[in-house]
């Protein structure tokens, strides 16, 4: 699956503080980040990035890679590295290109059709505890997703509309798991809009392991798992997925 490089380059004076996500997005990081020269990085399709103007000094390379969304948010990169380097008054005076080399960078593993789908506990905003492996011997839908994903709110028809069809006639149980920082306003979008499936709200990226399990880096994701509990299909587009979840149970015949 091809993925989205994006990089930011910075002096080194940033160098210990540490590049989470979590830092960077605060009030703290932003601000900090505001007070050093830094550039904006877009990688090319073959990994190559070109950064005209940089002064002699000592720098760091923060790479974040994203699995790119067919229709959706980039909501966390599926692998983060800083690569300090620095450049020269040699370096900078010249018109050649300072050479960083090919830099390898590990990704955190996706969840992919034929894996077996990892175990989690979710609390729904009613208050009740659930786990997937309570679901096993259905059909499970889940759905990551974010209420200031657009994408993600203008798939939500679709989404009732697939409840109708299979969830009512018990051949689905559907689960959406909302990543806003903001539990409570998740809940109250979720409440207003009278959703009859399961809703979670996980909260920030930072405060839930769950998408991490599952390597999701952009909303919405959906996940659609057989009663035994292996991954059918992942993906990014609600009608792709009916499709599949057609075709899943066309093979599987009625769940018993």
């Amino acid at each position: 699956m091809p993925r989205r490089p994006h990089g930011r380059l910075t002096d080194g004076a940033h160098r210990g503080r540490g590049w989470s996500d979590a830092w960077t997005s605060s009030e703290e990081g932003l601000a900090y980040l505001e007070t050093r020269p830094y550039y904006f990085v877009r990688l090319q399709p073959d990994g190559t990035f070109l950064v005209s103007g940089v002064a002699a000094g000592q720098y760091e390379l923060a790479l974040k890679l994203y699995e790119p969304p067919a229709d959706g948010c980039l909501v966390h990169p599926i692998a983060t590295k800083v690569v300090p380097f620095e450049v020269s008054e040699k370096e900078a005076a010249a018109t050649g290109r300072l050479d960083l080399g090919n830099i390898p960078v590990e990704a955190m593993p996706t969840l992919q059709p034929g894996d077996s789908v990892p175990d989690f506990e979710f609390e729904t905003i009613d208050g009740k505890k659930n786990s997937l492996a309570d679901l096993r011997g259905q059909h499970v839908l889940l759905s990551f997703w974010a209420t200031w994903c657009g994408a993600c709110v203008q798939q939500l028809p679709a989404l009732e509309e697939l409840h109708r069809e299979h969830a009512d006639g018990g051949e689905l149980t559907m689960v959406s798991l909302n990543l806003d920082a903001d539990r409570e306003a998740a809940r109250q979008f979720i409440i207003q809009r009278k959703f009859p499936w399961l809703n979670a709200c996980l909260g920030d990226w930072s405060a839930t392991p769950i998408p991490t399990q599952f390597g999701v880096g952009s909303a919405p994701t959906y996940f659609l798992i057989t009663p035994d509990g292996t991954l059918a299909h992942r993906g990014y587009n609600i009608a792709e997925t009916k499709e599949k979840l057609s075709a899943t149970l066309n093979q599987s015949g009625p769940t018993p």
